[in-house]
């Protein structure tokens, strides 16, 4: 995590960025893709 953090900071997408807010961000994301797939899948 700590490396894409750094590459995100080389290419300025951001200013800065830690690993562990990269794994937080990368965890509720999927977390969200998941919840909505069982969603879809209920209906």
């Amino acid at each position: 995590m700590q490396l894409l953090a750094e590459k995100l900071v080389e290419w300025n997408v951001v200013e800065s960025l830690s690993g562990e807010t990269v794994r937080r961000t990368l965890r509720k994301q999927a977390q969200a893709v998941s919840e909505e797939a069982l969603v879809h899948l209920q209906k």
